[in-house]
């Protein structure tokens, strides 16, 4: 499965017009949440099993990639930490 197959941040990923992970109805704020305190990945996929941890790598990428598409300024984050998954190795 592809990370388009997989990432979010699509009207398709909309549940009652909230932004959710692809293929489940937890929202992305929920996410956001979770990773912003204490709480981090591990604990939201244990919270969370209808989200895979492929989901959450294609959900994250597909963040960054909208942030970064904006122009978005993330504080700690240089561009050189971001990987272009478009790009062939």
């Amino acid at each position: 499965m592809s990370s388009d197959e997989l990432g979010t941040l699509r009207s398709s990923g909309l549940v009652a017009s909230v932004p959710v992970i692809r293929g489940t109805k937890v929202p992305l704020a929920t996410l956001a949440e979770y990773l912003q305190s204490s709480k981090g990945a591990e604990q939201f996929l244990r919270h969370f099993p209808a989200v895979s941890e492929a989901q959450l790598q294609a959900t994250l990428a597909s963040a960054v990639g909208a942030l970064i598409e904006l122009r978005i300024r993330v504080p700690g984050l240089r561009s050189t930490d971001i990987t272009d998954s478009t790009d062939a190795s």
